[in-house]
């Protein structure tokens, strides 16, 4: 279902990917590239030495808000792909962008909040990486909320390197919360 989706980076949250499988061509950063001094993923982000409850419940929150506005836009995108002809179809995206929009509308101050809890609970080697994130995120949203036709979702494009560096920041927060609290940040 996101395969109609244009191709990009997180929205909001590391499950987000516009485009399946399509992350702006960053690599995906391994736990061993963490042993490599020259590596960008830094090593704590990795190892699981550090702990913290309220930074796995904010990281969470964050993967639950995500999930739910994914939904939104798959919703949307068989709404608007089952609808027909061309014609059809616009009108079909009217009325379900029109949906993801509001959804973006309600989701976006409680994820700040969440990306801003997590910031302050990561270790200090992470809190760069999730401040990254929820900025590019803002970015995301603001600029979907531009789009007012199939054609202009179609032509959607994102700056590369901003792309490369919000998913980047993704992996590097998914192997953090990988071994510090046992699930996946990033929907991979």
């Amino acid at each position: 279902m996101s395969d109609y989706l244009p191709p990009g980076p997180p929205l909001g949250s590391p499950g987000f990917r516009p485009g399946a499988g399509n992350y702006g061509g960053a690599p995906r950063p391994t736990p061993q590239a963490a042993a490599d001094p020259s590596s960008s993923v830094p090593a704590a982000s990795v190892t699981g030495t550090e702990t913290g409850t309220g930074a796995c419940a904010a990281a969470q929150a964050i993967v639950d808000l995500d999930q739910g506005n994914q939904s939104q836009i798959n919703d949307a995108m068989q709404r608007i792909m089952a609808a027909g002809d061309a014609s059809e179809m616009e009108a079909a995206f009217a009325s379900a962008w029109s949906d993801v929009v509001a959804s973006l509308d309600a989701l976006e101050p409680e994820l700040a909040a969440q990306y801003d809890q997590l910031a302050q609970a990561v270790p200090a080697d992470l809190a760069d990486d999730v401040t990254l994130l929820r900025d590019f995120t803002a970015e995301l949203a603001i600029m979907f909320r531009t789009v007012d036709s199939l054609e202009d979702l179609q032509a959607f494009a994102l700056d590369e390197e901003n792309t490369r560096a919000a998913v980047a920041a993704t992996f590097t927060i998914d192997d953090w919360s990988v071994a510090t609290c046992g699930f996946t940040f990033a929907n991979t």
